[in-house]
């Protein structure tokens, strides 16, 4: 799947950190075999994600779904500034792209995008103009764009526990 085609499907990719030892989103019997070194030798990959449960739980969904794109090697990084995609360097919540790129940063307008980009901006039917406001996920650009089915654009339906998680970890801010 390419960056903001649509799929019918919920999930937009797979990774190690859903498969390693340490992952919570995927059920081992559905990975196809390329994955098998992964099962076979769990030792090899021992990264956990950073957070509580519910901040992990919530970073593991960003990371596969919008992680692709929003990444040090996506097309929407570049031109948005926002990461999902989580590292090996990532060992705190507040160290991660998701919390450093959002929380209480300004959404941008499609005046900000440089000549050539995404052109990716703020819906006129999304008001809130803070990526994260701490505490306040109703006035959180992130939680609107994915609870009105704006983000993510690959996807056609509303992850509705994404945007559970999105509330839950918002107010925990």
């Amino acid at each position: 799947i390419s960056c903001h085609q649509s799929s019918a499907s919920g999930a937009l990719g797979i990774n190690s950190l859903q498969i390693g030892p340490h992952g919570d989103g995927v059920s081992r019997g559905k990975v196809d075999t390329e994955y098998a070194e992964i099962f076979t030798n769990p030792n090899n990959f021992n990264y956990q994600i950073p957070g509580n449960a519910t901040q992990k739980q919530l970073l593991g969904k960003l990371d596969v779904n919008c992680g692709t794109c929003h990444s040090t090697t996506g097309g929407a990084t570049e031109d948005a500034g926002v990461y999902y995609k989580l590292t090996m360097k990532e060992t705190s919540f507040m160290d991660t792209g998701f919390y450093q790129s959002n929380v209480d940063k300004q959404v941008m307008t499609q005046k900000d995008f440089p000549a050539g980009g995404l052109g990716i901006f703020r819906p006129r039917s999304i008001r809130p103009t803070v990526r994260i406001a701490p505490g306040d996920y109703e006035n959180s650009f992130i939680y609107q764009s994915v609870k009105n089915g704006h983000m993510p654009q690959g996807t056609q339906r509303v992850d509705n526990e994404l945007v559970n998680k999105l509330m839950q970890v918002i107010n925990q801010l």
